[in-house]
Order: C-alpha cells, then structure tokens, then sequence
C-alpha cells in the first residue's frame, strides 16, 4: 500500500456531512470507503472485521439512524481510520478542516508526495548536559527542515518518530537496568 491510499474529504462532502446525523455520517463514510477498496468496507466485512456490532446492529443503524453509543462510535472510527470527533455536530460548526479517508495502514517504504496541504517545520536543537551544541554538523542535517505533507505522509512520519522514540526509550531503560543490576553485582562481590 503506498503512503496516499485514499483521498481528503472535500468541502463540498463537510459541507454534506454537516448536514448529517452521527449515524448518516457513518454510512456515508463507510460507501466511500467502499468505494475506494471495493468489497473492503461492505456490511459484511465490516461486521467481520472490526468486532463492533453485528450484521443486523449496523443495518439498523444505517437505516433506522439511532444514536449510535459511543462505543460503537470508537469502534466504528477507529476501523474507518477517521477521527472520532468528525461524527460530532460540532466538528463541522467552524470552518471544519479536511480528514483524510482511507486505509491507516501507512508503509514509509515508498515517498509519494501527493496533495501536500500540510506543513511541518522542526526545529533541531541537540543538548548534552543541559547546554546546546552549537556544532553538530557531523549530523549532516539542518538547523530546521520544512516539509510540505499530505495527510498520509505526515501521519506516517509521525507514527515513524513516534515509534522510533519508543525504541530509543526502550533502549535507555533497559541500559539503566543493566547499569544498576551491575553495580547490585559489584557489591555483592
């Protein structure tokens, strides 16, 4: 799957959605998904896959509307890959931003820039004992980068730093216990 499988959803779709109750919009999200990844996104498979309700709960509340609960909404947002907060009326009162809708699955392999509506600037600053380095050009980056995203890109990156910074963390932990198991070790001796 490449970084942009999926679309933004227009103005004209926000302006749609606005008009629509919660469990409007979740059928409304729910075709289009569908329509992007034929078969994927049926009643079938979603019942199948994402362990929220069953063939029947979705069909009622595709078509009889209730208000959904908010377990279901939960449910249902995380498997579509969608904000939770685009089912609330409130979303869509101050000029609503676009969500991006497809699969949130995101490979990093491939670097596809397309539809880039985002902005990201960072800001390097490396410290060692509280002081900034000034001279760390043997890193061979920038003081700042700017990147101009689309939403995939820059959900992947921040779910690559994200996960990176887990690593890191994990890492310095587990020296830590290594570094005070010895020094038990040391004092036993």
């Amino acid at each position: 799957m490449s970084l942009n499988n999926g679309r933004l959803i227009t103005k004209e779709e926000l302006e749609l959605l606005s008009k629509m109750n919660a469990a409007q919009r979740l059928k409304y999200i729910r075709l289009e998904l569908n329509k992007l990844f034929p078969k994927e996104f049926s009643k079938k498979r979603v019942v199948e896959n994402s362990g929220v309700l069953s063939y029947q709960g979705l069909h009622y509340l595709e078509e009889k509307q209730p208000e959904p609960t908010m377990n279901t909404l939960k449910g249902l947002a995380n498997f579509y890959g969608v904000p939770i907060e685009v089912f609330s009326d409130e979303f869509y009162v101050n000029n609503p931003t676009a969500f991006f809708l497809g699969k949130s699955m995101v490979e990093i392999s491939e670097t596809t820039f397309h539809n880039p509506d985002y902005e990201l600037t960072i800001d390097i600053m490396v410290r060692r004992d509280g002081k900034e380095l000034v001279d760390f050009q043997h890193f061979s980056l920038p003081e700042t980068i700017q990147l101009k995203l689309s939403y995939p890109e820059l959900y992947g990156l921040i779910m690559l730093i994200g996960h990176q910074t887990e690593i890191i963390n994990d890492k310095q932990v587990m020296s830590e216990n290594a570094h005070i198991a010895l020094q038990k070790l040391s004092k036993k001796e």
